[in-house]
């Protein structure tokens, strides 16, 4: 593991401190690069430099926390011009999930979404209580980030079988613009009977339950980030009802779609 931030700052320290003692726990390696450091004068190149050496010693097979969006850009940057492949060799993950950086990069970096909404309405809510005059008003206030969302630069499938590999990238890609199983598995020129066989065998679950997983984190991102009616998202996530579309995800996320876009308020 690797950890790249910008030193002497409060919120990369943090990240830093709260990485190391995880990994520590774990019994995992682990590697710290701050090429940016409050009160050090150095230019961007000098930067790029420390990164790039630092990079080029970690071997291949690592994952790497990047301090926010910026710094996991510059990562993604350094190791393309040091020929590293991401996510094949490194994988790497941001903070903060600004999408359009993200979307952009290339590959597009996948990050930590720190749901800024709700941290917005609990920061107003906190002044408000102060302004009112209450004592006591708690000092430190943290919320569960809302996870991951995963893109190219750290998505990788840990499957030997080639078919499998190529299937799930291939559901990851297409699975919200119709995809069928039957024509998933004439692309990969295979029986559909071969495909489920190889899916039951290997991951435990069938290649129709991978589209629909697929489809519904799509749908819980739009939910959570669009005012789009549940028609619209329905069509955008690959789905021809969203009486259908609601059936499934209430199945799995215990709510429905609308349950679930009240609660991110």
């Amino acid at each position: 593991l690797g950890f790249v931030g910008y030193g002497g700052t409060v919120w990369s320290d943090t990240r830093r401190d709260s990485f190391v003692e995880i990994a520590e726990k774990r019994g995992l390696g682990y590697s710290i690069c701050e090429p940016a450091r409050i009160g050090v004068a150095n230019d961007w190149e000098d930067q790029n430099r420390v990164l790039s050496k630092w990079l080029g010693e970690l071997g291949a097979s690592v994952g790497i926390l990047a301090s926010y969006d910026v710094m996991g850009v510059r990562v993604l940057d350094n190791c393309r011009e040091l020929g590293i492949h991401v996510p094949e060799e490194v994988a790497v993950v941001g903070v903060d999930n600004d999408e359009l950086l993200c979307e952009l990069a290339t590959p597009a970096l996948s990050s930590v979404d720190q749901n800024v909404q709700k941290i917005g309405y609990e920061a107003a809510a906190l002044l408000d209580r102060m302004i009112k005059g209450e004592r006591d008003v708690e000092q430190d206030h943290l919320l569960e980030p809302l996870g991951v969302v995963t893109r190219q630069s750290s998505d990788v499938y840990a499957v030997d079988d080639p078919h499998v590999a190529k299937a799930l990238s291939l559901i990851r890609e297409r699975s919200c613009e119709g995809m069928t199983v039957e024509g998933l598995a004439k692309d990969l020129d295979i029986s559909r009977r071969g495909l489920e066989r190889r899916f039951s065998m290997i991951l435990g679950y069938s290649p129709h339950e991978a589209i629909a997983r697929t489809r519904l984190k799509r749908v819980k991102l739009l939910l959570r980030e669009t005012t789009y009616t549940l028609d619209q998202i329905a069509e955008m996530a690959g789905f021809n009802h969203h009486e259908y579309m609601n059936t499934l995800f209430k199945k799995r996320y215990g709510v429905t779609p609308g349950q679930f876009r009240r609660d991110q308020v």
